[in-house]
């Protein structure tokens, strides 16, 4: 490789520790989609066709028919292996979102080099789950989940109003009209100040 009036060797890969790795690599697949000519397939959206989603080293391919999607990998397959860069069956998976329910058994067929992918009903995208019924509730639920487990680690925070008064009105707790209840985390505090047993604190 020849830069201005300077020469370097050509290197087979970047080490993912450097900071030009991503960059370098979106360049690289940039180039493959182009290679690969599939801008006029994929599913139209405001008028225009996507065909593909990229983040970093994952890629999402889309269609909005079968024969369209196996022109669509086949071509990103070749476009890939003249640049060096091989698809990985094993961890390639098809999920396939069915226009009606007659159409919901049907398992496509679609392969990579004689190999069959794997058809899924859900996988993870960039942090988000996508099924194939088109719904969010799986993900809904899975985030629910995890700050609910988030929550029991870290503890409970409860705050009460009427700490500042305490060293001047110890002998008055009944005039404080009970000040201090609230629901905290979906365990409830009483007027009275007592709390559920369950309930934690920081």
């Amino acid at each position: 490789m020849r830069i201005v009036n300077l020469s370097t060797s050509k290197k087979e890969c970047v080490k993912a520790v450097y900071i030009l790795s991503p960059h370098l690599f979106n360049l690289y697949t940039e180039q493959i989609m182009r290679q690969a000519d599939i801008n006029d397939m994929g599913i139209n959206i405001g008028g225009r066709d996507i065909t593909n989603l990229r983040y970093e080293d994952d890629t999402a391919l889309l269609s909005d028919n079968l024969t369209s999607m196996k022109r669509i990998l086949h071509r990103v397959n070749n476009a890939g292996q003249q640049a060096g860069l091989l698809l990985n069956a094993k961890k390639t998976k098809v999920m396939h979102i069915p226009a009606s329910k007659e159409s919901s058994n049907v398992e496509p067929d679609i392969k990579i080099d004689r190999t069959s992918l794997e058809n899924v009903d859900n996988f993870k995208y960039i942090g988000s789950i996508k099924t194939s019924d088109g719904t969010c509730t799986k993900d809904i639920n899975t985030r629910i989940a995890m700050a609910k487990q988030g929550m029991t680690a870290t503890g409970f925070i409860q705050r009460n109003d009427d700490d500042d008064d305490d060293d001047d009105d110890d002998d008055d707790d009944d005039d404080d009209g009970g000040g201090g209840g609230g629901v905290i985390c979906g365990h409830s505090v009483t007027e009275d100040g007592s709390n559920d047993d369950s309930t934690r604190y920081l």
